[in-house]
Parts: C-alpha cells; structure tokens; sequence
C-alpha cells in the first residue's frame, strides 16, 4: 500500500485476503474491497466484499485465547489472554474471537480499530466498573450464529457501554444482548438489525 503520509510504499500493511481481490475502491476512512474470497484478516464474515480500516496500517490483529489458551473466561487487560501478547493497547487494534463460549472480564474504557465476532462465536463483556465503553472506529457485524453479550452472560454486572466510531456501523445479523447497557454513536454512525437477528434488553434493574 501506498503511505500518502510518508510517500512511500508500506509492505506492512497486509489486509490478508483467503482469495482473488478483483475490485478494489478507496474511502477516506476505509478501503472497500470485493472478489472471490471467504475471509478477510481472519474474519470469516467478509466474504466477497470487505470494508478494510486504513488503521490497518501497521495495526495487529489479536485473537482472544483467555486464561486457559484456547479461548473462554479471561482478564481483556491481562496481555497474555491475547495471541500474539496485547502488552500494548491501541487505537488501531483488531481484536478477534472465534467460535466458542468467550467471556472477557476486567474491560477498560477503551477505542479499537476494529471487533471480529466470528460466526459461532458468543462474547459476553464484563467490566471494569459500571458504564465502560468500548468505542469501535471500523465496521462490525454479528454474524447470524453468534451472540455478544455487553452485559456479562446476561447478569447485569457492570455491563459495557458499546460506542460505534463516526462513519462506522454495526450489523447485527445475529443476537446483541444489550441488557442495562446502551450501543451509541454519532450522527454518521450507522446501526442496522438485519431480518431474523435479535436485540435484546433488560431495563428492569434501572
């Protein structure tokens, strides 16, 4: 990829296509892609055409593996719950979760590029205190056979405040268990509940 900033090629940034990328278009905030491929940097839910963060560049993609290595229950803040080690939170983070049960506890007022919810996967958040909120700058989607969770497995316990970035969104094709928390954004932000998904929430505690 081309850096407009340093007038230089960078051979780091690698969206990382299973497939053919045939057509190809540039956003000010996103590279739009489309062709024969299933999974785009390990998400399984860009098939055939991808919205890619221009903060992938030099961004790294960590995947959840929890205390036990292979995903399940684990500290977001403990560094070794990632794979490669996440000693150094930033902006530009990818942070993936396959399929599987994951319960990530401990989650911090935080921003990150992008949140991959694999098809399969449930996610249910913990955090650190009441109202903590995780702001997403790059397009996400619950595929229609995974379910996040902001609110700890369904216990209303400091439940997750989930932000979208401007100009980004958030398909739900599957289940968004939002309980006492709240999913916000800005007045480009985009939220869309696709036919068959579910949005749930429990405002009976507040």
């Amino acid at each position: 990829a081309f850096d407009v900033g340093t007038n230089a090629i960078n051979m780091t940034w690698n969206p990382n296509a299973n497939g053919t990328v045939s057509a190809i278009a540039a956003g000010p905030s996103w590279v739009y892609a489309g062709g024969n491929f299933t999974s785009m940097g390990g998400d399984a839910t860009k098939q055939y055409f991808a919205a890619i963060s221009l903060a992938g560049s030099g961004a790294t993609t960590y995947t959840w593996i929890g205390a036990g290595g292979s995903g399940g229950t684990g500290d977001w803040q403990n560094a070794g719950h990632w794979m490669p080690n996440r000693t150094t939170p930033a902006t530009t983070d990818i942070l993936q979760f396959n399929a599987g049960a994951h319960t990530p506890t401990n989650v911090p007022i935080q921003t990150i590029a992008q949140l991959n919810i694999a098809a399969g996967a449930r996610v249910s958040m913990r955090g650190t205190a009441v109202n903590q909120t995780l702001t997403v700058t790059s397009p996400m989607t619950i595929p229609a056979t995974a379910r996040l969770d902001l609110d700890f497995d369904g216990a209303p316990m400091n439940p997750v405040q989930l932000a979208i970035g401007a100009g980004a969104t958030c398909t739900v094709n599957g289940t968004l268990n939002v309980s006492t928390a709240s999913v916000t954004g800005t007045a480009t932000s985009f939220f869309t509940l696709s036919a068959g998904a579910t949005l749930s929430t429990d405002r009976s505690s507040r």
